[in-house]
């Protein structure tokens, strides 16, 4: 039987402040975070960064280069960076990170999602945000789409090959993966086998958490790709 590879994303870029007083914002609280998931048994740690002020999601290098440096201080456990983001960050600041640490693994995104953070704004009082920017950052998140274009895809990926970057492919829908084997197919350099596919469900937007759909997703990926040629984990937003 094959090792279960844990990883474990620290802090994302969606959850804002108003929803928990326990979301990790300065780099060493972070780093702590990561250290003690990777004791507990975590392979990977995925590593979003935050404002240290506000915890505002950031792009800034050097932030992402302090919690990285202090968890390699300590600990071998995969550092995975996103690409991802936050809202308001251009293609540039998302994919800044992987030419600046040169890191193990990054999220590669490939494809886009119309998504909405109702729910979050409907839970909440303007009295339960710590923090100016919180609500509009939600609102944000209705108004534009989560933007992958296919060019920008092709972009990321090639920058992870010129720094020695493994992608981990994000996959929010079945369609996604579809768009993972023609990167596969057609672009070697950042696509050599084993693939890392991460199967996102649960996201609004993407396909629903469920174990029918989870199912639907590997036997996609196994008619695509075919058994042997990538790893796959899962994760349930929410």
């Amino acid at each position: 039987m094959e090792k279960l590879i844990i990883s474990v994303g620290v802090t994302g870029s969606r959850v804002v402040p108003a929803q928990t007083p326990y979301i990790k914002v300065t780099p060493g609280e972070i780093a702590d975070d990561a250290i003690r998931a990777a004791e507990a048994g975590a392979a990977s740690v995925h590593i979003h960064a935050r404002d240290s002020e506000d915890g505002k999601p950031t792009a800034d290098t050097e932030v992402f280069r302090e919690i990285a440096s202090t968890i390699k201080e300590k600990s071998d456990v995969i550092i995975c960076t996103t690409t991802g983001g936050g809202r308001w960050q251009t293609y540039e600041d998302r994919i800044k990170v992987v030419p600046a640490l040169k890191p193990e693994l990054a999220s590669l995104s490939v494809g886009s999602l119309t998504t909405s953070a109702a729910s979050q704004l409907r839970a909440y009082k303007d009295e339960d945000y710590r923090y100016p920017w919180e609500k509009e950052y939600l609102k944000e998140i209705g108004r534009e789409p989560y933007s992958n274009p296919y060019d920008v895809i092709v972009r990321f990926g090639q920058t992870m090959q010129e720094n020695g970057t493994k992608p981990e492919y994000e996959l929010f829908d079945v369609g996604w993966i579809y768009t993972a084997h023609y990167l596969w197919s057609n672009y070697k350099g950042f696509c050599e086998p084993p693939l890392w596919m991460q199967f996102c469900m649960g996201a609004f937007g993407g396909i629903k958490a469920t174990p029918e759909h989870l199912i639907h997703m590997k036997q996609t990926a196994d008619s695509l790709f075919g058994p042997g040629s990538y790893q796959w984990s899962v994760l349930a937003a929410g």
